[in-house]
């Protein structure tokens, strides 16, 4: 079965739409929109999705039902990964407790940053 992401693509291809004009559509950055479709992140809220689906031309309800999928698998795969990494608990549990909002945000810049450096 296809990712959210996939089917995104697939049909914004098959409506030869690119990526600059279903943004413009529903007022979400390319670079966002190339993000989903790349798997790089999660399906949009709902509403959003009934955007795509719109500019799509997408009647069936397809999009929605691939992003509902889609959010309930995610909560599952991270407690899996929380579970059977032992260090990732620990810096989960840590953030939670010592980091303000603000420096959580901070943290997720760096951690970005990184993410950057290493291409």
């Amino acid at each position: 079965m296809k990712t959210f992401g996939e089917a995104l693509k697939e049909a914004r291809k098959a409506s030869r739409l690119t990526l600059r004009r279903i943004s413009e559509i529903v007022g979400l950055s390319v670079s966002y929109l190339s993000d989903i479709e790349q798997g790089r992140r999660r399906a949009p809220a709902d509403d959003i999705v009934g955007q795509l689906e719109t500019a799509l031309n997408i009647t069936d309800g397809s999009l929605k039902r691939l992003a509902e999928r889609a959010r309930n698998v995610a909560p599952r795969m991270i407690a899996h990964k929380i579970a059977s990494t032992p260090k990732l608990s620990e810096v989960l549990m840590r953030a939670d407790d010592d980091l303000t909002e603000a420096e959580f945000k901070d943290l997720m810049d760096f951690y970005e940053e990184i993410k950057l450096k290493r291409g």
